[in-house]
């Protein structure tokens, strides 16, 4: 990549990662951006026109959004999907429903409790904002209404040197205790977190009913380094892989297939609720897409057989002064590429022959780059409905050899026989 493309490349991203704030902010500069770009809005509670060579997107629950480009000649027997997933949310700390703790004396506090995995010290004595997803009433309604303070609200204090001798040789923070972020220095009792809430939001605080915040590092995404070859900012896990997917899937051309773009909440989590990866969202839509397509089961099944999924994450480089921590050979290959995950405990599903051709990066390059997409039609979503796959961070999902007709079952397997294609999933609740 030239240098002034990569520039112009980092210089979106920074700007990407400042617009989202939370997962509900993540959703709504996606949508803006699918807009933008001249996508249709769907609703799961109404029905779908579908037309060849449409582009559409998806929401579930303001967290979660699947956008999906038709192929000009998609027809049932060829019908695939081709699939990039990512994540919207990063690891940060809630906002309790009863967020507020007084005291001591006249300091007004908040309530959190960490969501995903973080460094803990790393959050202290930096200001911090708030932002997500605020309900509020409206008259005899009730809509949500996307919130962020975007400014220096917030600070969890560390203990002084001075009060804590031992504090460089002490281990775990007691959330409980330390994480409690300041709000105010309220002597008079008069200070509220959701009239702060309701007064950015220009609503009475009583019409504030409920919300889904969280703590916002305020750091300004940047560069650095001698030839500003390092980029620093919140929230990079997975921000960074849901922009190049979004990037690359607006730019991705294929009359042949269904492009799918997925950014799912929850990963942080574990991916169990009605809007992550363990829910039936990535199922439901490219069911309707066929059902609309008037693909009928057993060749939606054959779809999904010939179809390929790319899930992105977050891959560790080698650290600096710890390369003790990452395995031998891996230090020369710390140069900026892609990475392909394989773990033996089968928790990352990349086996070998996904990985075959990755060394040069042949096989995942183009499909992240949003050219020659078939040179990655052997990597195919054999388990593209099942909740183990999407659990997953994955590179690849299940390998299939390909078939030159891909044919419909004439036989039922044995209740033990490896499916090519799972059995549907079964419901889930949130």
């Amino acid at each position: 990549m030239e240098r002034v493309e990569a520039e112009d490349t980092t210089r979106g991203l920074l700007d990407f990662i400042r617009r989202c704030a939370s997962p509900y902010h993540t959703v709504a500069t996606i949508r803006e951006r699918l807009e933008d770009k001249g996508f249709e809005c769907l609703s799961e509670q109404g029905a779908w026109n579908i037309r060849l060579g449409g582009r559409y997107y998806v929401v579930r629950n303001g967290s979660s959004v699947i956008a999906f480009v038709v192929g000009s000649y998609v027809y049932g027997d060829a019908l695939r999907f081709k699939v990039t997933a990512s994540h919207s949310d990063s690891p940060t700390y809630k906002v309790k429903a009863n967020g507020e703790l007084r005291g001591p004396g006249p300091y007004l506090r908040l309530n959190v409790e960490g969501y995903g995995g973080m460094i803990d010290r790393t959050w202290l004595d930096r200001p911090l904002g708030v932002a997500g997803r605020v309900m509020v009433r409206e008259g005899n309604t009730i809509r949500p209404r996307l919130f962020d303070a975007d400014e220096d609200l917030l600070l969890i204090p560390s203990v002084a040197i001075h009060l804590n001798r031992d504090v460089n040789e002490q281990g775990a923070l007691n959330r409980q205790v330390d994480m409690c972020p300041l709000f105010a220095c309220d002597a008079d009792g008069s200070q509220s977190f959701d009239a702060v809430v309701a007064d950015r939001l220009g609503v009475a605080a009583s019409d504030v009913l409920a919300h889904d915040l969280v703590l916002v590092n305020r750091q300004e995404p940047c560069t650095w380094g001698a030839r500003r070859e390092f980029v620093s900012a919140p929230r990079l896990d997975d921000l960074q892989c849901a922009y190049s997917l979004l990037e690359a899937f607006l730019g991705a051309r294929d009359e042949r297939s269904v492009l799918v773009f997925a950014c799912f909440n929850n990963e942080e989590v574990g991916s169990g609720t009605m809007q992550g990866a363990l829910s039936t969202f990535m199922p439901d839509v490219l069911r309707r897409v066929a059902g609309a397509l008037s693909v009928a089961s057993d060749a939606y099944r054959r779809a999904v057989a010939r179809s390929f999924m790319v899930s992105c994450d977050n891959a560790h480089a080698v650290h600096p002064n710890h390369p003790e921590l990452h395995d031998e050979g891996t230090t020369e290959k710390s140069s900026p590429s892609l990475a392909l995950t394989t773990v033996s405990s089968a928790r990352i599903d990349t086996d070998s022959p996904s990985a075959e051709r990755s060394e040069d990066g042949t096989s995942i390059l183009p499909v992240l780059s949003g050219e020659k997409m078939a040179l990655a039609e052997r990597f195919t979503v054999s388990a593209c409905e099942s909740e183990r796959a999407k659990a997953r961070r994955t590179s690849f999902v299940t390998w299939s050899p390909p078939t030159p007709t891909a044919p419909a079952w004439t036989i039922r397997p044995s209740a033990n026989a490896t499916y090519d294609v799972e059995p549907p999933p079964r419901s889930m609740s949130s």
